[in-house]
């Protein structure tokens, strides 16, 4: 592809049916690892904090996509990463990883649409034994902070049936 006079580049046909890039679409344009990353933008893409665990799956160094099967959900998170974690990526197909990056999300199904990796940890399996030892010397641990969990405002009555739901849902009414 060639940059004309006015800045202006075209995309050829077969990437942009890919991408589904139709005429009129929205794109953005990013500095990434020594060159520009342009990507489609839906509308619903606004891009948030995303912190999100689970199986990492199906990692395709070529396209730079992976899947994220999170703990209890039946569907994935689509992920996009660089060039620099095409390494990381290879390395911890299949295990249990810590993502964190941006993304959009489909506020209709409670979603995300996709997440760009920006930083990828390995962390434990659940069906791994415990270790405290290493998580007492963990230089970054996930500390309880009770100025950030959220509150409800019941009556006893409805704290009631909120309970009665949980006991249900978990079999033990």
């Amino acid at each position: 592809m060639r940059i004309s006079g006015q800045g202006r580049i075209t995309i050829p046909k077969p990437l942009r049916d890919r991408l589904g890039l139709d005429c009129g679409a929205e794109v953005e344009v990013t500095p990434h690892d020594g060159g520009v990353l342009i990507r489609r933008r839906d509308a619903a893409d606004d891009a948030v904090q995303a912190a999100v665990g689970g199986r990492l799956r199906d990692v395709n160094v070529e396209q730079r996509t992976a899947q994220l099967h999170e703990y209890g959900r039946p569907d994935h998170i689509p992920l996009r990463f660089g060039p620099a974690l095409d390494d990381e990526m290879r390395r911890l197909e299949t295990q249990y990883v810590e993502v964190r990056g941006t993304g959009g999300i489909d506020d209709d199904r409670d979603r995300w649409i996709e997440v760009w990796v920006e930083e990828l940890r390995e962390t434990r399996s659940w069906r791994e034994p415990f270790d405290l030892q290493a998580f007492l010397d963990d230089p970054n641990p996930k500390l309880f902070d009770p100025d950030r969990v959220p509150t409800i405002d019941l009556s006893d009555e409805e704290f009631e049936s909120f309970l009665d739901a949980i006991r249900i849902g978990r079999g033990s009414s």
